[in-house]
């Protein structure tokens, strides 16, 4: 039922998330000799951003499935809480650490807006369940 394919899809984004993440970690320093010194700095930046498409990814994913199995204003919420979180990440860390803290601030950011809209979909699923049930 819908458990399953929500289990597939998150499967489906990590995977592929992480192939992509894992080939632009192989990629990285050779990108940067591409695109020239301008692009230098980014040799310390691009592994951990490598790391934000899967966390990305399983958070677009659970966002898509909250509209499909709820009220749209769900994501609204969902959206406008990872921003703030985003912005409280960004302004510690991006000053004490620069571009790489900017970094460090998206990738923690999407890996917490993932596990909370899996845990928010596993619980709208579970509700659903247990009201057809009863």
């Amino acid at each position: 039922g819908l458990r399953q394919l929500a289990w597939r899809l998150a499967l489906s984004c990590l995977l592929l998330g992480s192939l992509l993440a894992a080939a632009l970690r192989v990629a990285a320093p050779w990108l940067i000799h591409v695109f020239g010194p301008a692009f230098a700095g980014l040799d310390t930046l691009l592994p951990v951003m490598a790391w934000v498409i899967p966390a990305m990814s399983l958070h677009l994913m659970a966002a898509q499935t909250l509209v499909s199995i709820g009220p749209p204003g769900r994501r609204l919420i969902y959206d406008l809480a990872g921003l703030a979180g985003l912005t409280v990440l960004m302004l510690p860390l991006g000053h004490r650490l620069g571009a790489l803290g900017l970094g460090w601030a998206l990738l923690l950011n999407e890996s917490l807006m993932a596990a909370v809209g899996w845990a928010w979909v596993w619980l709208e699923l579970r509700r659903r369940a247990d009201h057809q049930a009863g």
